[in-house]
C-alpha cells in the first residue's frame, strides 16, 4: 500500500487497513514504511494552485445602500486564470432578501 500511495501518511494507511478489517496502530504502520519513500503530507501549496488554476474562481456577494436608502444587491464573480471579472448588480428596491435568481 505504501508503494502505491507514497505520499500517504501513517494515519491514512491505518485507516484504509481498518476499512479492510485490520486494526493496526500508527506505530505499526510506520514500522513497515519503506525507507526510500518521500516524507511529507502531499504536494506543496504552490503546486496545488498551479495544478488547479484552470478551474479556480472566486465569488462574493454584498449589499450597497444608496443615498436614497435603496438596497442594491451585488454579485461579483472572478475567473482567476483569466482575471476577468463579471459583475452583476441587481436593484433590490425595497426587498429585504436577495432576488431568487441568485
Amino acid at each position: 500500500m505504501w508503494k502505491e500511495n507514497p505520499l500517504w501518511g501513517e494515519d491514512l494507511i491505518a485507516g484504509e487497513l481498518a476499512k479492510l478489517g485490520h486494526d493496526v496502530s500508527l506505530r505499526t504502520v510506520a514500522k513497515y514504511r519503506p525507507a526510500n519513500l518521500p516524507r511529507g503530507r502531499g504536494q506543496k501549496w504552490s503546486t496545488f494552485i498551479r495544478n488547479h488554476l484552470g478551474q479556480t474562481w472566486a465569488a462574493d456577494r454584498f449589499t450597497i445602500v444608496t443615498m436614497r436608502f435603496q438596497v442594491l444587491y451585488a454579485l461579483v464573480i472572478l475567473d482567476l486564470p483569466a482575471i476577468r471579472s463579471t459583475a452583476s448588480i441587481s436593484d433590490g428596491g425595497s426587498r429585504a432578501s436577495v432576488p431568487d435568481v441568485w
